[in-house]
């Protein structure tokens, strides 16, 4: 609505037949379906995750329900309060931003945790009916959490966790661009080198095809490239790469993988197939 008044836009609705209330509702929508977007995209993200890691049977109805249930709610509060504060003069100022802290921690957080009964100390909760009042179902979450784990156990919490020793981080070899020039430079970046990013399918269909060979080498138990590769050398294969090719890409002899023979060019690989009792040209 700021942004409409410095535009100029306001000036030319309020020239229209439009009432205060459909403005507000449209507002009211846009800033819902913009919240909505980024909760199914949160969703998604946990279903790729399920498709990639998952074990298991897989309901949609469980999996998305509980998820829904609670943070459409929280979708529509904010939505709500961000209506509020934009047409109120004192609240849309940098003095509304330092109050919409202390609504969102005390009327979104605390208020419904103080309500649903829960002890601070203990985490645990004296009724045990479901939170009535919870816009952001942060206190649901921490009801259904207690309601699901023994009576014993103590120290659960879904926000922030200090940790008492160094977090294991997960190992990343990064981006590995290979080249000398700009050509093979942009060659390397839209083929990833490394035998783990090797296309397993022609049929790209935007990365489905890939994804949906993948998925079901993993479901049938087809080796990997890689495993298929330390297979091959642990039976004495020899790889030999194409020296032309090396030079061609800019590749040095430290980028290529593992294992890998003395880069030879094509007479040399001619010599070498003629004794070899098996040779493949890939």
């Amino acid at each position: 609505m700021r942004r409409d008044r410095k535009s100029g836009v306001g000036a030319i609705l309020a020239a229209t037949p439009l009432s205060k209330s459909a403005y507000l509702g449209g507002k009211l929508a846009a800033h819902f379906a913009y919240l909505l977007v980024l909760d199914v995209v949160g969703l998604l993200a946990g279903l790729l995750a399920y498709l990639r890691w998952g074990s298991g049977p897989f309901s949609l109805s469980e999996f998305a329900g509980p998820y829904l249930l609670m943070t459409i709610p929280a979708i529509a509060a904010v939505s709500a309060l961000a209506v509020l504060f934009d047409v109120t003069p004192v609240l849309r100022s940098r003095g509304g931003l330092v109050l919409w802290f202390f609504v969102f921690l005390f009327g979104l957080v605390k208020l419904p945790m103080d309500l649903a009964g829960m002890e601070e100390e203990s985490g645990r909760f004296r009724s045990a009916s479901r939170p009535v009042f919870d816009p952001a179902g942060l206190a649901s979450d921490q009801w259904l959490v207690r309601k699901t784990i023994p009576a014993n156990v103590t120290g659960v919490s879904t926000g922030h966790v200090t940790r008492d020793r160094p977090i294991e981080r997960v190992a990343w070899s990064g981006v590995r661009i290979t080249g000398d020039n700009w050509m093979q430079k942009m060659l390397a970046v839209m083929q990833r080198p490394g035998i783990d990013h090797l296309k397993t399918t022609k049929m790209n269909f935007l990365g489905m095809g890939p994804w949906m060979m993948g998925r079901l080498a993993h479901q049938y138990n087809v080796a990997s490239p890689r495993e298929l590769l330390e297979a091959a050398q642990a039976l004495g294969v020899e790889f030999v790469p194409c020296q032309m090719t090396m030079d061609m890409l800019g590749l040095r002899r430290e980028d290529l993988i593992d294992g890998m023979a003395e880069p030879a060019g094509a007479a040399t690989a001619i010599e070498i197939m003629t004794e070899a009792d098996a040779s493949l040209f890939i």
